[in-house]
C-alpha cells in the first residue's frame, strides 16, 4: 500500500489544485509534501504479488495544525482628563482621569480566537527608538504618569501577541501606531512684564505669557487678592503658544498688589506678582 496526496484551496478539484504527489511509500508519520491550503486529498495504491492475498486498508488519519493567523489592531486612542480633551473632538463620557494621567484604550480581535497579551510602548518625535512602558497586559487600556516622562510630541505603538494559546514560534503579533500626542507638563512662563502707574489709584500692567509645546489658553489677574478677572491678549484670541497682554486698571482705593495667572491648553498655571507703589 503506497499513497499519493493533493490540495488546493476550493473543494471542488480543479486546475488550481496541485498535482498528485510522489508515492508516500511508508506513509505512517510521514509529512504530507502537497502544498499547504485549505483542501487535501489521498489516494491509496494498492498491489500485490500473490493473487491469493489482497491488501487491506484499515484506516487513514492526517493530523494537522491550522496555520495561525495574525491578531489585528482596530483602534487606538489616547484619554485625557477632563477639560484637557484637546486631542480629541469626540464628545467621550466623564473621565476619571488625574490631571497628569492619560489613559491608552485599544481595540483588538484574532480571527482564531486565541487570547492576546499587549505590550506599551512610547516614542518622542524626532528619534528612532521605542521605549518600552509595559509589557504582557491582559486589559485593552494602560494609564501612565506622564511627569515620568519628558514634555514632548509623542507616538504610541501597541504590540498584540498571541503566544498565550500558541508555542514560541508559532505565535502570531501584530502592531498599531498611534496619530501624535502633545506631553506636557510644564507651566507657561510670564516675561516683560511691566507696571507703570498712571495715577494713585491706577495703573497699567504689561507682558507676555509663553509656552513651548502648548497654546496659552487663558489670563487672568487680581488685585489685592479678590477674585480673579479674566483678561484676552492683545489681539483678542488664545490662538497661540505665544501671548501679549496689558492692562489700563482704575478704582477708587488705591491698589496695593496685582497677580497674574496665566494657563496653557493642558492645565498648567504659572503666576507672578507685581507690588504696585
Amino acid at each position: 500500500i503506497t499513497v499519493q496526496t493533493r490540495t488546493g484551496n476550493i473543494a471542488g478539484v480543479d486546475d488550481t489544485w496541485s498535482d498528485w504527489s510522489e508515492e508516500y511509500v511508508h506513509p505512517k508519520g510521514s509529512l504530507i509534501k502537497s502544498p499547504d491550503s485549505q483542501y487535501i486529498q489521498f489516494r491509496i495504491n494498492f498491489k500485490t504479488v500473490t493473487k491469493n492475498r489482497t491488501p487491506v486498508l484499515y484506516s487513514v488519519e492526517i493530523p494537522y495544525l491550522l496555520k495561525n493567523r495574525p491578531p489585528e489592531i482596530t483602534k487606538l486612542d489616547l484619554e485625557v482628563p477632563d477639560g484637557n480633551n484637546k486631542n480629541e473632538k469626540d464628545k467621550k463620557p466623564r473621565s476619571t482621569l488625574k490631571q497628569w494621567e492619560r489613559r491608552l484604550i485599544w481595540d483588538a480581535k484574532d480571527p482564531d480566537n486565541d487570547k492576546l497579551v499587549y505590550s506599551v510602548y512610547a516614542r518622542i518625535e524626532n528619534s528612532r527608538q521605542w521605549v518600552l512602558l509595559k509589557r504582557d497586559l491582559a486589559n485593552k487600556d494602560f494609564i501612565f504618569d506622564i511627569r515620568k516622562i519628558p514634555d514632548g510630541v509623542y507616538s504610541f505603538k501597541i504590540v498584540a501577541d498571541d503566544m498565550p494559546d500558541n508555542s514560541q514560534g508559532y505565535n502570531m503579533t501584530a502592531e498599531k501606531v498611534s496619530k501624535k500626542y502633545i506631553i506636557d507638563t510644564t507651566a507657561p512662563v510670564i516675561t516683560k512684564l511691566v507696571l507703570q502707574n498712571l495715577t494713585v489709584n491706577s495703573f497699567k500692567i504689561s507682558g507676555k505669557a509663553t509656552d513651548n509645546l502648548s497654546r496659552i489658553d487663558n489670563i487672568s489677574y487680581s488685585v489685592d487678592a479678590e477674585k480673579w478677572i479674566n483678561l484676552f491678549p492683545k489681539d483678542m484670541l488664545f490662538d497661540s503658544a505665544s501671548e501679549e497682554f496689558e492692562l489700563v486698571y482704575k478704582k477708587k482705593n488705591k491698589p496695593t498688589i496685582i497677580m497674574i495667572m496665566v494657563q496653557d491648553e493642558w492645565g498648567n498655571i504659572n503666576t507672578r506678582y507685581k507690588k504696585i507703589k
